[in-house]
């Protein structure tokens, strides 16, 4: 019933602004590639789960097939062992998938000037509290990878949709090596915010993304600005809301110009009723 949520939610909003291109991005976590086999089987799939979602989605609603993206690199550095993130390699794959369902060519992975922070030891760590178990995650700790836009860009955030008193952010920092060991996801749009606004310099397409996630879409994003005129990333988690300020993205991607809305989720917020519940709430139909 969640998964067909999900469908209903992300088909309200192509229902909300039909004349905008939705795509529904859902991301498998590293336990479907990585954990013993009774893990990821069955109903405990991921890939099942994707395709029960996706199932779900009315026609003129684009699924992005990230499960088989990832699958095929599935020997490769696509998630942290200390942090419940992927890594930028495999928001990589999915990357590549989004540009196969959008009709655009993307860029080889090796065409990216690159970095790599050393020391990252993250969530998982975080969430084992006094166990003595962290202490081997320390002893281990993981590699953040950056990969910079092609193409340059300014970014702000914002604390609303009025886009005023916006803070200039990197979409990739240059200088990894600031953040704290527990934080180096945060190279990544500098952690999560309301609002992000991302304007491209040299892109002159006409074209306009609308990005909804939570944090597994960070490190998806600047591949993203290489084919976009601007791109607005929205945290649904910081909207509508007691003690948070309302946001009406039916009106906004309107205002925008928004040619296109990604809804990206990784598997958990796709399934939890609270986010989907969030994230209806921004489209409300005119």
């Amino acid at each position: 019933s969640a998964l067909k949520k999900y469908g209903k939610v992300i088909g309200d909003i192509k229902a909300a602004l039909p004349n905008v291109n939705v795509y529904a991005v859902f991301c498998p976590t590293a336990i479907e590639f990585t954990a013993p086999e009774k893990y990821h089987s069955g109903t405990r799939s991921q890939k099942w789960a994707a395709e029960v979602a996706y199932g779900a989605l009315p026609d003129n609603v684009i699924s992005v097939d990230v499960w088989s993206a990832l699958n095929e690199h599935k020997d490769e550095y696509l998630y942290f062992r200390t942090d419940h993130h992927w890594t930028q390699r495999g928001a990589y794959y999915a990357y590549t998938a989004f540009a196969k369902a959008a009709g655009f060519t993307p860029y080889a992975l090796s065409d990216y000037e690159s970095a790599k922070a050393e020391g990252f030891v993250g969530t998982m760590y975080t969430f084992l509290g006094s166990n003595p178990l962290k202490e081997n995650l320390k002893k281990n700790p993981d590699t953040v990878e950056l990969f910079y836009p092609k193409t340059e860009s300014t970014a702000q955030y914002f604390a609303s949709g009025s886009l005023t008193n916006g803070v200039s952010i990197p979409v990739v920092s240059k200088n990894p090596e600031n953040f704290p060991s527990s934080w180096k996801y945060g190279v990544f749009l500098s952690g999560d915010h309301p609002i992000i606004r991302i304007q491209n310099q040299t892109v002159k397409n006409g074209k306009k993304l609308l990005v909804t996630k939570e944090s597994y879409g960070n490190a998806l994003v600047p591949f993203l600005t290489d084919h976009y005129e601007e791109v607005y990333v929205i945290d649904p988690r910081e909207f509508n809301a007691s003690g948070k300020p309302s946001l009406n993205l039916t009106q906004k991607a309107k205002e925008w110009g928004i040619t296109d809305i990604a809804c990206v989720n990784y598997a958990f917020s796709a399934t939890n009723s609270s986010f989907m519940n969030m994230l209806a709430s921004l489209f409300p139909k005119n």
